[in-house]
């Protein structure tokens, strides 16, 4: 209806306003008739009366006869006179009568049009600033393009050109949306359109006189940006829909299949709610790293506001969507998994920013540098370039002071390096007791000063829970997280039963928990391993001490408290805290092969927390978490040779505990000399994301950005601009296929051969177990 309202402009003008007007007049049938008899009608009737009588007097008619045939003549002339006159007044009540009628019929033909014409006023104005294109398009500014076919899908190219060209075989748009997924066909009828020099906006109407209202507008900062807007009450939903037909899309943060692009996966309409999607309580989509900001394969960003109630889905098979094919964001304030959304303003938003550019790489720089902060500092550099050592995966909760002591013993005398040792959980008396318990820990400072002596730092796993017996819990009654209208601590279940979670909404309840890190800090520990923040663990009911207006507000003000210890410090959730510069700790992995959480997750995770503005990834131990089964060597040591060139490795299952294999402890030796090898140039790039933004490690479309491969090359990575990784990700691989693009390239194993690929294409190579598979690039054709 739309289209048609545009596509008509052209045949609307004053004239036809007129004639319009005059044909609604015309069709009451009311038509002005001169009826009334003249003067010498009259004269004419008498006079004829006055012959007939003498003709009747010359007949020989007697006196009285012709005395009563003339007063008889005379009373059929008043008699007739009197008929005319009664006629005349008649046709004139009937005259008024289809006059007033008429008037009405005016009246209600010019209210119709006053409804309407301003629509067309609109639309003129539209006219004169839009440009037809084939009919096919209606362009606004340089590249919106409403589709005549459907009336609320936009089109957005890098030009005009693309737009014309494009045809279902060889599609040429940057990014097609389907406005309003969630409008009653009510109000796809029934709108209005503006539109000015930077702006267009429709508004719809609801049968409820509801009205909602989709402005875009161009922005400020990029010539080829611009603002999308919904608006409505607050109790109805706002949806867009993305195509993935043509394209492939990167971003948004952590999901449990972590896909490269993202739209190899599927999942349905989800909260975009940081979540520990491993949490048996509440199993989620997403994971702990979220950021709403997204590109495509075509030159499209989009960025979310962070006001906007949002919820994601990719793929999913819907009526409206059989075949799958989309990427949609939905704007819905219903409370999920006992988290809400406080609304102030009884409206609600899907607000976002669409920018185009004519690649990936050049969209990504755009949109990152006007939305994503760059890091204000860089962690510890040993933390980079030397091994972290964890408990958690060897001993779990079955750790003590000798236990650890043993562990660090065999570090040393194997001859790895190291950089921490991290002493996880089950450490203190009860959880929330930021303490050593003497049960386990009979000299903890005897034992600190042990671990440093062979060369360790100590870093201590910290959360921000109380279990109920803690001494803690009592401590920071005022502190922890209320629910309901009473103000009591909320209870919540965590993975070591049920405690009570630290509000960081709270100023001075982040305060009370950073002085007692503070105060554990003191027995010459160097840093603390942050654990949990994410919002599936807030109590029932619960209630911010300050409402947010974005839930996730949770997560970021939990960052921002670890941050305080960032120089040797970790986190594993986190939204919109890339200034902070920590460590992100990808979630737990299990201990098996592929994107669902497994080793091939790890690097399509590192990639996205690359791309969304965390340089410093840190990935799960070597081998995984083994809660359903352990890592086999061939697993271990593919997982080992990935990790070294990501930005941190850290181990807890020790290459030596293969039942004496000499072979994994030669094989991980090996590449941790490789990342010796490697590891200034990942520092100085780490020290370079503070002034760029640009991550270690990167996708291969980062330099080759209209190759198409590089899209959907999921097992492949550059460490910054020097070297083109190609780790073993699948089990039992003798031959190995990789994808070389244009460029002149050094193999780093084997024969190191110098190949010259005038264009992209792969290469097949006979691997080994202990063959890493990554190349210099000495110059890019």
């Amino acid at each position: 209806m739309l289209a048609e309202k545009l596509s008509s402009i052209s045949e609307y003008d004053e004239n036809s306003t007129r004639t319009s007007l005059t044909g609604l007049s015309s069709y009451t049938g009311y038509t002005v008739h001169n009826r009334s008899p003249s003067g010498d009608s009259l004269n004419t009737i008498s006079s004829t009366i006055t012959n007939n009588t003498n003709k009747y007097s010359r007949n020989g008619l007697p006196g009285d006869r012709k005395i009563a045939t003339e007063n008889a003549l005379q009373q059929r002339l008043r008699t007739k006179s009197l008929a005319q006159t009664h006629n005349y007044q008649f046709c004139k009540k009937i005259r008024i009568t289809m006059a007033l009628i008429g008037i009405l019929l005016l009246v209600a033909a010019i209210f119709m049009l006053s409804f309407y014409l301003p629509k067309q006023y609109e639309s003129e104005t539209i006219a004169t600033k839009a440009k037809i294109i084939e009919k096919k398009y209606t362009v606004f500014g340089k590249n919106i393009f409403i589709d005549h076919k459907d009336y609320l899908t936009l089109r957005f190219s890098s030009n005009v050109s693309a737009l014309v060209a494009e045809s279902e075989s060889k599609p040429n748009i940057a990014l097609k949306v389907d406005l309003g997924q969630q409008l009653s066909e009510a109000a796809k009828k029934n709108f209005s359109v503006h539109y000015t020099n930077d702006s267009l906006t429709i508004k719809f109407q609801e049968l409820d006189l509801d009205v909602i209202t989709l402005t875009i507008t161009k922005l400020n900062f990029s010539d080829q940006c611009y603002e999308v807007y919904w608006i409505s009450s607050y109790n109805n939903k706002l949806e867009d829909c993305f195509d993935t037909k043509f394209s492939h899309w990167f971003g948004l943060g952590e999901v449990f299949n972590q896909t490269w692009p993202l739209d190899k996966t599927s999942f349905p309409m989800t909260p975009f709610l940081t979540s520990d999607y491993l949490d048996s309580y509440q199993p989620n989509i997403f994971g702990s790293v979220l950021e709403p900001f997204a590109v495509n394969s075509k030159g499209a960003g989009i960025y979310i506001d962070e006001h906007v109630p949002l919820h994601v889905s990719m793929n999913e098979v819907t009526k409206k969507h059989p075949k799958g094919d989309k990427f949609c964001i939905r704007a819905d304030l219903k409370d999920y998994y006992n988290v809400k959304y406080v609304n102030t303003s009884s409206t609600n938003l899907l607000k976002y920013t669409v920018c185009i550019r004519d690649n990936i790489k050049d969209v990504h720089k755009v949109m990152f540098d006007k939305f994503i902060e760059k890091p204000e500092k860089v962690p510890d550099k040993r933390m980079m370039t030397q091994p972290i050592w964890s408990t958690w995966v060897q001993f779990r909760t079955h750790i003590n002071q000798s236990v650890i002591l043993k562990f660090a013993e065999e570090i040393k005398n194997h001859g790895f390096e190291r950089s921490h040792i991290q002493i996880d959980d089950s450490y203190s008396t009860q959880y929330g007791d930021f303490n050593f318990n003497p049960e386990k820990f009979s000299d903890p400072n005897l034992m600190i000063d042990i671990l440093k002596s062979y060369g360790f730092r100590i870093t201590v796993w910290v959360y921000p829970f109380a279990g109920l017996k803690s001494k803690a819990f009592l401590r920071g009654l005022p502190y922890w997280m209320k629910f309901g209208k009473k103000g009591a601590p909320g209870i919540t279940k965590w993975w070591h039963g049920f405690a009570t979670i630290l509000d960081t909404t709270n100023e001075n309840a982040r305060t009370w928990f950073q002085n007692t890190l503070e105060g554990f800090k003191r027995l010459k520990i160097d840093g603390f391993k942050f654990d949990a923040g994410e919002l599936n663990y807030l109590p029932q009911d619960y209630n911010f001490i300050i409402p947010q207006p974005n839930p996730n507000y949770f997560t970021k003000l939990y960052v921002e408290l670890a941050s305080k210890f960032q120089q040797l410090g970790e986190v594993r959730s986190s939204y919109k805290c890339q200034k902070y510069g920590m460590f992100t700790r990808i979630l737990d992995r299990a201990s098996h092969w592929d994107t669902g959480n497994g080793l091939h997750s790890v690097l399509t995770a590192a990639l996205t927390f690359s791309m969304i503005g965390y340089p410093y990834v840190l990935p799960d131990m070597v081998g995984g978490n083994e809660y359903f089964y352990k890592p086999n060597k061939e697993l271990y040591v593919r997982w080992a040779q990935l990790s070294a060139f990501l930005p941190a490795i850290q181990f807890s299952k020790p290459p030596w505990d293969f039942d004496n294999d000499k072979d994994v402890l030669v094989i991980v030796k090996e590449a941790l000399a490789i990342r010796k090898n490697i590891s200034e140039v990942m520092y100085t790039a780490a020290e370079n994301a503070v002034i760029t933004g640009e991550p270690i490690i990167r996708p291969l479309w980062w330099y080759w950005p209209v190759d198409h491969e590089t899209f959907v090359v999921d097992t492949e990575f550059m460490v910054t601009e020097k070297f083109l990784v190609a780790p073993v990700m699948h089990l039992n691989i003798v031959w190995h296929t990789i994808y070389l693009p244009a460029g002149v390239w050094k193999e780093q194993w084997g024969r190191k051969s110098t190949i010259n690929m005038t264009k992209g294409g792969y290469r097949g190579y006979n691997v080994t177990l202990r063959d890493v598979c990554y190349f210099e690039l000495l110059s890019k054709n």
